[in-house]
């Protein structure tokens, strides 16, 4: 069990379940303002744009995604903070767990998220599976501008994503009849379903790893070991696509 037990109530599981859906209403918010625009100013640049063929790509095109990423996470985060912080007897730092870990420890289990990463991806390759997901490979070829690709995913992503699932969301929990269990159970399965661009068997995965990340900000009471760790696989996955289109494309 952490050292980092805490010495507040968070605010409990109604209310979690109702400032977590405001979040995610204004996460789709921006979403749809930010693919709103994009098109807005394709179409201004194209007057001759096919609206159907150019919505379907949408879905995969890598600068949208890395634009829309960006301001999603601004957006969560704040609001993050923001709920976290009205809760009376508690501080911004003790509600989301923002402890500072050990180099040993954090070694430790960015190491194992490592090992999960190149296990799984052997897995695939066993299997006669795709090791890149299509959607990968697609995003990052229409990415335009490359580095805010890689900053969105890298670490836009895992921050907004691991401060929403394993910190707001995952204290609500916690402290109900669910317990850690529970918690860690029910974050990686509703991080899971977030992953509709990917098929099943990666759907699965990112189970997996969620259940992997909720152990690890168990064990160390640190969200900065599960921010690491998401931060890590991702890397692994992105420099994956780096590698396979420059060499093998």
């Amino acid at each position: 069990m952490s050292e980092h037990e805490p010495s507040f109530a968070p605010w409990g599981i109604w209310a979690t379940i109702g400032f977590s859906l405001v979040i995610i209403t204004c996460f789709l918010l921006v979403q749809i303002l930010g693919t709103g625009l994009f098109t807005v100013i394709a179409q201004n640049n194209n007057p001759d744009l096919d609206f159907e063929e150019f919505s379907i790509s949408l879905q995969t095109n890598g600068f949208l995604i890395a634009i829309v990423t960006c301001a999603t996470t601004v957006t969560t985060v704040g609001l993050i903070a923001l709920f976290a912080s009205l809760r009376k007897g508690t501080t911004l730092r003790e509600y989301l767990h923002l402890y500072p870990v050990s180099a040993k420890t954090l070694c430790t289990w960015v190491g194992v998220a490592l090992v999960f990463a190149v296990a799984w991806d052997g897995l695939a390759y066993l299997l006669d599976r795709a090791v890149i997901p299509e959607f990968m490979l697609r995003a990052y070829v229409t990415a335009y501008f490359v580095p805010l690709l890689w900053l969105a995913i890298v670490i836009a992503a895992p921050l907004a994503e691991e401060l929403f699932f394993r910190g707001f969301l995952f204290e609500g929990i916690r402290y109900t009849r669910l317990g850690a269990t529970g918690a860690v159970v029910i974050t990686s399965l509703l991080w899971a379903v977030i992953h509709l661009q990917y098929g099943p068997y990666e759907i699965s995965t990112v189970f997996i790893l969620g259940l992997i990340l909720g152990g690890a900000r168990l064990a160390t009471g640190s969200i900065y070991t599960s921010i690491a760790m998401h931060a890590l696989v991702n890397l692994v996955a992105t420099a994956e696509v780096a590698v396979y289109i420059r060499y093998f494309q």
